[in-house]
This record gives structure tokens, C-alpha cells and sequence, in this order.
């Protein structure tokens, strides 16, 4: 037999598997700079979201609030237009920050009047009766 034609099929084995994982790893660095470079980035505080949503619809998108509070619970600052209460403040920890939603009782359903999302990194300067915790 002949070993010489063996040894250059691994050798060639060897350059076509070096080829294809160089070709793998390039794809992957490309794909993962595009996600970097094209993935919508979320502003650290996002306002209004979820107004006009009535709790039932929220609670089937977003699951159930981590706290409910009767009440209005003030974040920063109080919206410009409050509409009339009864009141209640929806709070959601989430992946990487804070979801408050308060609501406000019209026509026997809790409606969103008003929302706010804000970063882990967020803080708001407001006195003794801003609540982040």
C-alpha cells in the first residue's frame, strides 16, 4: 500500500476542517456585531406605554404585578394631567428595571393613565415620598 496518498488525504482533511470552523467563526462574530451594531436599544426611562390599557389586558401581557397598591404610589415626578380615583399603582421588577403602571377606576374597569419603565441605574430625586426601591 501506498501511505503517501493517505497522508496527504488527512493532510488535505485537515485544511478543508480548518477552513470550515474558520468560515463558523467568522459568521459568528459577524452575526453577533450585527446584533450589537442593529438591536433596538431601550432608553433608560420610557413614559406611556401602557396608558389606555385596562388591567385585565395588562395583566395578560405582562403577568401579574409584583406589587399592587390601592393608592397612588409617586416616582419621580406626579403626571401633568392625574384624572380623577380611586387610584391603583401596578409594580413590576423586571430583567434590568422598574415597570410602574397606576390606573385610575372608569366605568368599573382599571384603566392605565399613566406608566413608567426606568433603568436599575435610574435614580430620581424627589423627597421623602418618591418610591424606588
Amino acid at each position: 500500500m501506498n501511505d503517501t496518498g493517505s497522508l496527504a488525504d488527512r493532510a488535505e482533511g485537515r485544511r478543508v476542517h480548518r477552513g470550515v470552523l474558520g468560515f463558523a467563526a467568522v459568521t459568528v462574530i459577524a452575526v453577533a456585531a450585527a446584533w450589537l451594531f442593529f438591536a433596538p436599544q431601550r432608553l433608560p426611562i420610557e413614559e406611556g406605554r401602557w396608558i389606555g390599557w385596562d388591567e385585565k389586558r395588562l395583566t395578560a401581557e405582562l403577568g401579574p404585578a409584583t406589587t399592587t397598591t390601592a393608592g397612588y404610589v409617586q416616582v419621580g415626578s406626579e403626571p401633568a394631567a392625574k384624572p380623577a380615583g380611586p387610584y391603583k399603582t401596578l409594580y413590576y421588577r423586571q430583567r434590568g428595571g422598574h415597570l410602574y403602571i397606576w390606573l385610575h377606576r372608569r366605568s368599573g374597569r382599571w384603566l392605565c393613565f399613566d406608566s413608567l419603565w426606568f433603568d436599575n441605574g435610574v435614580e430620581f430625586s424627589g423627597g421623602s415620598d418618591s418610591q424606588v426601591p
